[in-house]
């Protein structure tokens, strides 16, 4: 006759099998984060390498944002047509006057399904990724909003490179060319998807006007890092300071990388070395 278990090796076993089911999955969640942050290191790299295509083409790099223009010389308020952006931020070619192309700004979060496709393929990098949307978006982005929403893109380019010679750009290793934007929507009045439904022109980064840069991605324990690309198309993941950043900090780290300066990091601070 065969000894039955007893409680206390029941007991032990049921706390083995604990032990090891909680090892893996922090392995796998691990994994997962290890996937998602690659993910978004290769979209990023894919947009310096598509920017990069586009200025062999017309000799400049994109536009941060799209711009309108007169179809003729008259300014009769009528017939205004989009010159767009790395992505298009409105939502068709042609309008018949000026407030409407303006009143259909849309945003990474905007509903229309048929806004979301013609934003993407009627930015100027849409050929040079091989007509893949996947490349706009950090899965870390996708995780982070409300599911009513799925963001577009999850990346914002540099405005102060925005149509630059690209052979003209000075310090291209150290100059910004695209980062993530915050997801939480807390920075200046971004979008907060949980809260609003505002249409704001986020395929920007405008640094004068307070824009910042997103640290969406952990980075070790309670820490997080940004992911950025320069123009010369390498990327860089920056840790966060142990303390965090406040407001201001994140602006200055921001304008520093936007401008192309030499930026020292000990762990504690970021600091902006002597011109």
């Amino acid at each position: 006759m065969k000894k039955a278990f007893t409680l206390v090796e029941l007991l032990v076993v049921i706390g083995i099998i604990g032990i090891l089911s909680g090892v893996l999955i922090a392995s796998f969640s691990g994994s997962s984060e290890s996937a998602r942050a690659a993910k978004c290191l290769t979209n990023l790299k894919n947009l310096a390498s598509a920017s990069q295509l586009y200025a062999s083409a017309s000799t400049w790099l994109p536009q941060s944002s799209s711009s309108t223009y007169l179809l003729d010389d008259v300014d009769d308020g009528n017939w205004y047509d989009e010159t767009p952006g790395w992505v298009s931020w409105l939502s068709s070619g042609m309008f018949p006057s000026q407030s409407e192309a303006w009143g259909t700004e849309i945003s990474t979060y905007h509903e229309s399904e048929t806004d979301r496709i013609y934003s993407l393929t009627n930015g100027v990098l849409w050929k040079y990724l091989s007509g893949t949307s996947s490349a706009y978006v950090c899965p870390e982005h996708v995780d982070a909003v409300a599911p009513a929403f799925r963001p577009l893109w999850s990346y914002v380019m540099n405005s102060g490179v925005s149509g630059w010679k690209y052979k003209g750009v000075t310090r291209a290793d150290r100059r910004l060319l695209f980062a993530e934007m915050p997801f939480d929507g807390t920075v200046n009045g971004n979008y907060a998807p949980s809260t609003s439904k505002s249409k704001y022109n986020d395929c920007a980064l405008q640094h004068w006007e307070g824009d910042v840069i997103g640290f969406n991605h952990k980075a070790g324990k309670g820490e997080k890092c940004a992911h950025v690309v320069f123009v010369d198309g390498h990327v860089e993941k920056l840790r966060q300071p142990k303390d965090g950043l406040n407001d201001t900090q994140l602006q200055e780290l921001t304008q520093w990388l936007c401008e192309g300066k030499d930026i020292s990091f000990d762990g504690k601070k970021y600091e902006k070395l002597a011109d």
